[in-house]
């Protein structure tokens, strides 16, 4: 069984992942403040690893600084904008946390509309159409039946362009490898619950 100790470091290291988002993103955006749905995230996430929330927060906030100073090293944000995310972190320790969990929220929602689009076009429907089938209890699966076509054909059609994206983003730097295959894999399942939705 994990001590407290154990889980708060853990909890840092996972939360070195998660608010490279929010810190990345916090790097070209103005300083927001945590929000609402934020520190409820944190109270219920403390409460589940049996620590304080303080000591949590304290834990994103350390993950949170380093991840700024990572960003230096690799120069991917100035020296100056390294000292600016600091301060405001430091005021601030749930703001690159909060700014982190939308951006993950507006990715999902963005590959949703790219899926949507693709398969639309796999279809040869509209995307208004699309949705009104789904909303009269007929899955995207089951319409590509209807017309011959079969769930894993529609599946790769929905993927194509974000794949087309990511293979880009690598060969321009922008991702590694790795985390192409991660973002797909997300993509895929998104695809899959929304394919399968009726």
């Amino acid at each position: 069984m994990r001590t407290a100790i154990q889980r708060l470091a853990l909890v840092g290291a996972l939360l070195a992942v998660v608010s490279t988002a929010g810190v990345a993103a916090a790097a070209a955006a103005s300083s927001p403040t945590a929000s609402g749905p934020t520190t409820v995230f944190v109270s219920d996430m403390a409460q589940s690893l049996g620590v304080s929330q303080g000591r949590l927060t304290a834990a994103i906030q350390s993950a949170e600084l380093a991840r700024v100073q990572a960003l230096e090293q690799s120069g991917k944000v100035s020296v100056t904008r390294a000292k600016t995310l600091t301060a405001w972190i430091e005021r601030n320790p749930l703001a690159a946390l909060s700014v982190s969990l939308n951006v993950r929220s507006l990715a999902t929602a963005q590959t949703r509309r790219v899926e949507a689009r693709a398969a639309a076009k796999f279809l040869g429907i509209t995307v208004k159409a699309l949705r009104a089938d789904q909303s009269h209890g007929q899955s995207l699966d089951a319409v590509a039946a209807s017309q011959g076509k079969t769930a894993s054909d529609l599946l790769a059609a929905m993927l194509a362009p974000i794949q087309a994206h990511l293979a880009k983003a690598v060969s321009t730097g922008g991702l590694t490898a790795a985390q192409e295959q991660t973002a797909l894999t997300r993509a895929q399942a998104i695809a899959q619950a929304f394919a399968s939705k009726s």
